[in-house]
């Protein structure tokens, strides 16, 4: 007798499954995003964790001095951050004014100089450079402002962080006996595979955000734009969001420098310096420290920035690649969902004889 399921009910079983963890995604930020963060973080901190324990022979001061040493450097990084914030902040409506003449300048040394004539409407550029000037730092502003409103949210990941890491050892057991007895030595070291490459994944950026931040700051300092520690260490945090991260980073320091500095060769200087950094940056540092662990062709990766931005913002922006990348891990070891890491890898062509050879099997198969 076969009892497997027709195509169209399979297919309508797993659309209603996808829409309702969406929808749930979606309405449920405030109540999974700290819970997200925190599963990852333990993830990255059980080794440290670990390792005070064999000098502790307990979790709880464990724990403790791993926050001390990993998270209190941080939440120093953010009291700076915020000071910087708002000194910044005190001074936009005449940086807005400011950036507004600058651009209304250079529009006008361009038309004398090449005799084009970019806007005829007068009335047309004011409102529009208006809305340009204001947008670019509403941008910034936005995005400060939701992460002072965050800082509930941060502190609740923290506290999830510590009772996870607490009781880690009893939620991998149960995760692990989930699965069939003969299954379970494989999904062990699966589960080490995620942790092991979101540890040197996350360990490599961090190295990559040190270095940009030195870099960064030093031409912004050379240059002589106010402020360079600021932006060059939110240009370095920017560089987590992959392709469009550095860019943002650039962008930023551009305006402001073409707002404040009363000349036209400093915002040339700050884009001619951080194009340059850039590909020293996509080329040879972080191929070099971050290198290929988390193997996701970029195809899924834009999509998938895409769908995190729409959901959850900035944080979507933030955790896409490596939730992707722990799915693809999944998908390694799930018979059904194999094919599926295929589509997800970053070897997606060299694999791509797989799809016709030893994954083209019945047990492979999706729907059929």
């Amino acid at each position: 007798m076969n009892n497997q399921l027709p195509v169209w009910q399979k297919a309508a079983y797993g659309l209603f499954f996808l829409s309702i963890l969406v929808y749930a995604v979606i309405i449920g930020k405030p109540l999974f995003e700290p819970m997200v963060f925190s599963i990852l973080l333990t993830l990255i901190l059980s080794p440290l964790v670990r390792s005070f324990e064999r000098i502790f022979k307990r979790s709880i001061p464990a724990i403790a001095v791993t926050f001390v040493i990993v998270v209190f450097p941080f939440l120093f990084l953010f009291g700076l951050f915020s000071w910087y914030s708002v000194e910044i902040f005190r001074e936009l409506p005449s940086i807005n004014k400011e950036l507004d003449q600058a651009i209304r300048e250079g529009l006008t040394w361009f038309e004398n100089q090449t005799g084009m004539t970019i806007v005829d409407d007068e009335a047309w550029l004011k409102e529009n450079i208006s809305k340009i000037t204001s947008g670019v730092f509403d941008f910034l502003g936005e995005g400060v402002s939701s992460t002072t409103a965050s800082i509930a949210s941060f502190f609740l990941t923290l506290v999830y962080t510590a009772l996870l890491l607490y009781y880690r050892k009893t939620y991998h057991r149960f995760a692990v006996m989930q699965f069939p007895r003969q299954r379970q030595g494989s999904i062990r070291e699966t589960i080490k595979r995620m942790q092991t490459m979101l540890q040197r994944y996350c360990y490599g950026m961090l190295s990559v955000i040190g270095i940009l931040a030195v870099l960064n700051t030093l031409g912004l300092w050379v240059i002589g734009i106010n402020y360079a520690p600021f932006w060059g260490c939110l240009a370095a945090f920017l560089a987590i969001i992959p392709y469009i991260g550095t860019t943002l980073g650039g962008f930023l320091p551009f305006v402001f420098a073409l707002a404040t500095t009363g000349t036209y060769w400093q915002p040339i200087a700050v884009v001619t310096y951080y194009l340059v950094l850039q590909q020293i940056e996509g080329n040879l540092i972080t191929p070099n420290i971050v290198g290929g662990r988390i193997s996701v062709n970029p195809l899924v990766v834009i999509f998938g920035m895409v769908v995190g931005g729409l959901i959850w913002g900035i944080s979507g922006l933030i955790i896409t690649l490596p939730i992707i990348a722990l799915i693809r891990v999944l998908c390694e070891e799930i018979d059904v969902l194999k094919p599926v890491a295929v589509l997800l890898s970053s070897n997606i062509r060299k694999e791509t004889e797989r799809l016709e050879g030893d994954l083209n099997k019945d047990k492979h198969r999706l729907f059929f």
